[in-house]
């Protein structure tokens, strides 16, 4: 009686098995000769195992430990497993219960079934259910007469198999294997199979390679029976907390007699991409004052078809511009300073060398300082674009804007006015490449400025998980001059 008045917790009973220590809590607690039964309801600590159950009978002599009734087993390995026995083998460190239910954590995957036996990383179950869907209304499930799982090589393997869709029985095998990791490991990817009028039988198969974390190799051998043969490969990787890359290129030749058939301007297509993400490439995350980020999207093919046969993100027809990216900023306090180039491909064209394009633009902007007076503001904003093509008028260009702001506002900030200058100029230089090539074309300037008188009233009001904010403006447009 005395013990039932106790917290749970007071009675603690150590017991030593070899290298492997049992502990009960429990309220009552009866011992005879080798045995030690617990009850009416007992936790139980040994090794990775933290268990509850309603009764429980350790034998010390044969190192067994015996439980009963509503039993719950927590793995410190993320396996959790609901029986009505279970046998605890202290010398062999076996383990066994049934009828069981057991769900791992890492997996998602869960089983039920009349028993388990378990010992150290391999685990053998009967006459059992897998699934990875909720088990009161499992969309999918797995019946096996006998399963063995390895978990130090994530591997399962099931013998006569029934697949069910909902109650429904749909597939027998008599074998199945299957890894229970998420991530990625090398092997074979899905095949993409096709049949086509005009190209066969469309055949491609993704090999993946996969040997450490922040890299990946990726091959897609292809063959179209009517037209052709060729290979892709992609190298993905990661070199940084914040950065992905990707590269990709191929190659597919084809069959003597299909470019007349198909219309083709090559017998062969080939081709590379390359695409770069990258912030805080001279930076440093935890620089307050200082980010930068580099961007790139690069593309060299000889024709659009090299990407028609990759049978992904498909370019709309031969009419369509491709274009490739380098992107580079550095933002530092008030400053800004960008490093851009695009290169442009019309896929219209047998000839890109009359395709203009921007090779490269630099880019400087000052953000908003004020200078004189505190509400007296300016900012600058400087581009320099140099315009390129092989054949064809290439320029130059210079462009400015230089806004100047004087900002005031009354009746506590309800109303504001403000009035500012606008300078803009643009030069043009088409002969700074070749004194002759562009002879014939002037340099050019647009010099002007532009008045602007503002009203303005902000309007804000705090709720409990935010701010509303309400601006109304009215602003006159004043062209003062302008020189070409």
């Amino acid at each position: 009686m005395l013990l039932k008045r106790l917290s749970p917790l007071l009675f603690c009973a150590a017991l030593m098995a070899q290298e492997s220590q049992v502990t009960l809590y429990t309220l009552q607690l009866q011992a005879q000769d080798d045995k030690i039964e617990a009850h009416p309801r007992v936790a139980v600590e040994y090794g990775e195992y933290y268990i509850e159950c309603d009764k429980a009978i350790y034998d010390k002599t044969q190192k067994l430990l015996r439980l009963y009734g509503d039993i719950f087993i927590l793995s410190d390995k993320g396996l959790g497993t609901y029986a009505d026995f279970a046998l605890f083998d202290l010398r062999s460190k076996k383990v066994i219960s049934k009828p069981f239910f057991l769900s791992d954590s890492g997996s998602l995957l869960w089983v039920a079934g009349s028993q388990i036996d378990a010992k150290e990383e391999r685990i053998k179950l009967k006459e059992a259910y897998i699934s990875s869907c909720d088990i009161n209304c499992s969309d999918w499930r797995i019946y096996f007469k006998k399963g063995e799982y390895d978990r130090s090589d994530n591997w399962v393997n099931l013998y006569h198999i029934k697949f069910y869709a909902k109650e429904y029985p749909i597939l027998y095998l008599p074998y199945l294997g299957f890894s229970t990791l998420k991530k990625r490991h090398s092997g074979l990817l899905r095949p993409k199979i096709g049949i086509s009028s005009k190209e066969g039988l469309v055949y491609i198969q993704p090999l993946f390679f996969a040997p450490q974390n922040w890299w990946d190799l990726e091959f897609d051998p292809q063959i179209r029976t009517k037209r052709g043969k060729g290979i892709y490969a992609t190298f993905r990787f990661v070199d940084s907390p914040y950065s992905f890359g990707k590269i990709t290129a191929g190659y597919f030749k084809e069959f003597s007699g299909s470019v007349d058939t198909f219309r083709l301007k090559n017998d062969q297509h080939y081709g590379a991409d390359m695409l770069y993400r990258r912030y805080y490439l001279l930076s440093a995350p935890e620089d307050e004052v200082s980010s930068d980020g580099l961007y790139i999207d690069w593309k060299i093919y000889n024709d659009v078809d090299y990407y028609n046969l990759q049978k992904t993100e498909l370019i709309e027809g031969i009419n369509s511009i491709v274009t490739s990216r380098f992107n580079y900023y550095y933002d530092r306090n008030d400053n800004y300073f960008g490093l851009y180039a695009k290169y442009f491909k019309d896929n219209q064209k047998a000839d890109n060398s009359d395709t203009l394009q921007l090779l490269p633009q630099l880019h400087y902007h000052r953000y908003n300082r004020s200078i004189f007076l505190p509400n007296l503001y300016y900012n600058v904003d400087f581009t320099v674009s140099h315009f390129y093509r092989e054949v064809g008028l290439n320029a130059l260009e210079y462009r400015l804007n230089l806004p100047i702001k004087l900002t005031q506002t009354f009746f506590d900030d309800f109303l504001g006015f403000s009035i500012s200058e606008n300078l803009f100029v643009d030069y043009a230089d088409y002969n700074f490449v070749d004194k002759h090539l562009n002879k014939k074309w002037r340099n050019s300037y647009v010099y002007r400025n532009r008045h602007e008188i503002s009203f303005f009233s902000d309007l804000l009001r705090p709720y409990e998980h935010g701010m509303h904010t309400l601006h109304l403006d009215a602003t006159v447009h004043i062209p003062s001059f302008e020189k070409k």
